[in-house]
């Protein structure tokens, strides 16, 4: 192999082929976790998955979390290598490399090719990054500070709220009992164990972001509040989450990139309306925050545990005294991410593992294929966390009890192609193979259809 230092002594790299064999976004951004740029944005970046964030090579950034690399599996060439920033836009592969390390235009082709593989030879292994400047050490510093302070009342409020709960074979978690009952589960209850209990109330808070213009004369303000297209909404439900000073330092002309739906609301508003906007230093904000208070109810406390076996989180379901779905915006919820404690990869662990094991979303789903045809079962509690599951050690076949929805099918591929990938079979089970107008999901074939449906009876067979 040769060996350089870095100097563009070797025959020259023509950009257009550089960009010819980096042919997707995966292999620009393995690209640069090998050059050792971008952290964690690049090292734990995975196609189709939720993009890691950090700061901006370009601008640093307040929270660390403005930048990210596009997560889209094939995505067009034209835009390969391209990170995203919420305040610079769409920033090129080049331009971010050159950004970081202070290399000319050469010396990022150079570097770029033998790291990718394009070119042999070896990075130099150092670069000559900005240094950041004390105001955005000390940004970096607070935010740090804010998130360990938000991850130890997380960890205080799951452990509290676990405690408080009920185990359900206790009489306080008649609700949850109910809730079963009523989805044709109720014999299939003691299969939860302890890893399910019953909370006796949890309030639920409602927050909500919504866009707006807001036009300032003198001391006073006005908001007009407007969806993506610009179209008037009313003022949101609750209390406003920040303050008005800091509401306005989150605003942007309505010139910038992301105030189109300001400038469409101009456009479709009345020439009295229009004129008012532009006559009163109009500014955008994209989504200011609302919290609304809905009251107190049952809930459902389902644990999460990671591939290790470690708890790590709660899935909430809202329900009513009478085992019902709470009438709320979102019944089903998970709780804030710990930093520490990813739930990447994790799962309900129900029953032990097992070499044949079904997995689906929700509680509801694999309880119906348990009660159907007796097969060991693990909720993966939504359809991202169903595309990072891991499997324990020994499995060998999975069943994919899959919700008929789009995110339940394309996260359903995902996972299946990962699970081959680690020389594990895979059956993937869609109920509109027993309902093709691919209304029900697996409790309403249960409840509607009866367990004589359900295919796979003779999952033991594989054993």
């Amino acid at each position: 192999m040769h060996y350089n230092n870095g100097q563009a002594d070797n025959p020259r790299i023509e950009k257009d082929d550089l960009e010819a064999y980096l042919r997707d976004n995966r292999l620009w951004v393995e690209t640069f976790s090998r050059l050792n740029l971008f952290g964690e944005a690049a090292r734990g970046f995975e196609p189709g998955a939720k993009a890691p964030k950090t700061y901006c090579p370009l601008h640093g950034g307040r929270t660390g979390e403005a930048f990210g690399f596009i997560k889209k599996r094939d995505i067009s060439s034209d835009f390969t290598g391209i990170g995203v920033c919420n305040t610079c836009g769409k920033i090129h592969g080049y331009k971010l490399v050159m950004a970081a390390t202070g290399w000319n235009f050469p010396e990022t082709l150079e570097q770029l090719a033998i790291a990718s593989g394009y070119k042999d030879g070896i990075t130099r292994g150092h670069f000559h990054v900005r240094e950041k400047s004390p105001e955005q050490l000390a940004r970096e510093a607070a935010a740090k500070k804010r998130q360990e302070e938000m991850d130890s009342k997380t960890l205080a409020k799951n452990k509290a709220w676990w405690n408080e709960a009920f185990s359900l074979n206790k009489p306080q978690a008649q609700p949850a009992i109910l809730y079963f009952k009523n989805r044709g589960l109720a014999a299939r209850v003691a299969a939860l164990g302890d890893e399910v209990r019953l909370h006796p109330g949890i309030r639920y808070y409602d927050i909500t972001h919504t866009a707006c213009v807001i036009t300032q004369e003198g001391e006073g303000f006005r908001k007009f509040w407007i969806d993506k297209d610009g179209v008037r909404l009313v003022q949101p439900l609750g209390k406003e989450l920040d303050t008005h000073s800091k509401v306005m330092s989150e605003t942007v002309p309505l010139e910038h990139r992301i105030a189109e739906p300001a400038r469409k609301l101009l456009a479709a508003a009345s020439p009295a309306i229009a004129e008012y906007i532009r006559q009163h230093n109009p500014v955008f904000h994209k989504g200011i925050g609302y919290i609304n208070d809905l009251g107190v109810f049952p809930c459902i406390l389902t644990r999460i545990r990671n591939p290790s076996g470690l708890p790590v989180s709660l899935h909430q379901t809202y329900i009513t005294s009478d085992g019902h779905k709470a009438s709320v915006p979102s019944a089903k919820k998970l709780r804030p991410a710990i930093s520490s404690l990813p739930i990447s990869g994790g799962a309900a662990q129900l029953c032990p593992p097992a070499p044949i094991l079904g997995v689906g979303e929700g509680l509801e789903t694999v309880l119906s294929v348990e009660t159907a045809i007796g097969m060991p079962v693990w909720p993966l509690l939504n359809a991202t966390l169903m595309a990072s599951w891991i499997p324990p050690k020994g499995t060998r076949h999975v069943y994919q009890w899959e919700d008929p929805d789009p995110a339940g099918q394309l996260n359903g591929e995902k996972l299946a192609e990962r699970l081959i990938s680690m020389g594990i079979s895979v059956t993937r089970c869609n109920p509109a193979s027993v309902r093709p107008e691919g209304d029900y999901d697996w409790n309403d074939v249960l409840m509607h259809m009866g367990a004589d449906v359900f295919p796979h009876h003779d999952w033991l067979e594989r054993l």
